[in-house]
């Protein structure tokens, strides 16, 4: 048996917790997870900017009263969802987000820029996942 990637813990973790859509925008950090809710069946609704991403959630979550999601790439994309993600503030909606890989920080990308410290002050909870393995911990959390 193979070592599950990242990718597919998050949407093997999704389905878990009863998640068969996904709002988001692609991006290169998130290419792993697109192609895992793909082999999940986790249908993933695509759209044009990434605050429309968090509003469709914030909307889907309100109509339905199940949690929804939004994934996005890293940095900048994480400060194109807040207006999205804040005004959402009152339902279940799970924010996730790429990032740069550790070994390409510190060479002064847009995409290193810590979203923790953007994502906490608005958000009930929030973590940077540092362990692949961790990813079903992390992804489990966030929705209690």
């Amino acid at each position: 048996m193979t070592k599950a990637h990242g990718g597919q813990l998050v949407a093997r973790s999704l389905k878990r917790e009863g998640i068969d859509l996904i709002f988001s925008l692609p991006g290169k950090e998130i290419d792993h997870i697109y192609d895992a809710c793909i082999d999940e069946n986790i249908r993933i609704i695509d759209v044009r900017h990434e605050q429309a991403a968090a509003a469709m959630a914030d909307g889907w979550t309100r109509v339905t009263g199940r949690p929804a999601v939004v994934v996005v790439a890293g940095m900048p994309a994480v400060v194109a969802m807040m207006a999205g993600i804040r005004n959402a503030e009152f339902s279940p909606v799970i924010a996730i987000s790429g990032k740069t890989d550790l070994s390409r920080l510190e060479r002064g990308l847009p995409h290193e820029m810590d979203q923790l410290a953007v994502m906490s002050p608005i958000t009930k909870w929030a973590r940077t996942v540092y362990e692949t393995r961790r990813i079903p911990e992390y992804i489990a959390s966030s929705f209690r």
